[in-house]
């Protein structure tokens, strides 16, 4: 699991948690564990999926969004936990949740990743299995 370094001066603007699964998996579902008392803090939160790695808050800050978008929070949170299904299944190594909150957020604490943890479900593919970029066909 890899993470940026929860700097809180305001130079992490968009911090992020990433998880390698290691191979290739098909990926049913993610469950988020979000710190209870600080829902409001996660705002416009993201989840991606895919082969780029994410190893290192300064060198992969960019790259974050390299990966598919596969979820985007549109409302306020009311739960402790979101549970996010896919049907399909999307397949991916890297698993990055990022906390994207709104420009006019000035307060750092508000930026602050508060996840307690991230579960991911599903099935590491055999290295013989054809995978698919999901996306528009040209």
């Amino acid at each position: 699991m890899l993470h940026t370094d929860g700097n809180v001066t305001g130079q992490d603007n968009s911090p992020w948690l990433s998880i390698d699964l290691g191979a290739a998996a098909s990926v049913r579902y993610v469950r988020v564990y979000h710190r209870p008392g600080y829902l409001f803090r996660t705002q416009q939160s993201e989840l991606r999926i895919g082969d780029v790695a994410i190893t290192n808050a300064a060198a992969d800050k960019s790259r974050v969004t390299s990966n598919v978008l596969v979820w985007k929070q549109q409302a306020e949170l009311t739960s402790n936990m979101t549970e996010i299904l896919f049907d399909p299944p999307v397949v991916g190594r890297w698993v990055t949740f990022q906390n994207v909150p709104p420009p006019a957020t000035t307060s750092v604490e508000n930026r602050v990743l508060q996840v307690l943890e991230l579960q991911v479900f599903g099935q590491v593919l055999n290295v013989t299995a054809r995978r698919f970029q999901v996306g528009p066909i040209d």
